[in-house]
């Protein structure tokens, strides 16, 4: 191999690169806990449904008034195979 600026450049990119792969940062990252997020913030969840209440969910029956009441369909998986019976 020539041992031109240009391969050494190429070299020494390499190297750098490797080196940031290994050698731990001289400042520790700190990323915020999902926790701790504004509810204003820019995500893609926000975006689309806007300010999510924190508030205690309270769960009421539903129903349709007319038929049997709803429940629960519990499936199993149908043996030897992935799939639901």
């Amino acid at each position: 191999m020539a041992d031109t600026p240009e391969t050494r450049r190429k070299a020494l990119a390499r190297i750098s690169s490797i080196t940031n792969h290994l050698v731990p940062p001289l400042v520790p990252q700190v990323r915020p806990s999902n926790a701790s997020k504004s509810e204003g913030e820019g995500d893609s969840y926000h975006r689309i449904h806007g300010e999510v209440s924190s508030a205690k969910v309270i769960w009421r029956v539903c129903s349709d008034k007319e038929g049997p009441e709803f429940t629960d369909i519990i499936y199993e998986k149908a043996v030897g195979e992935g799939i639901a019976k």
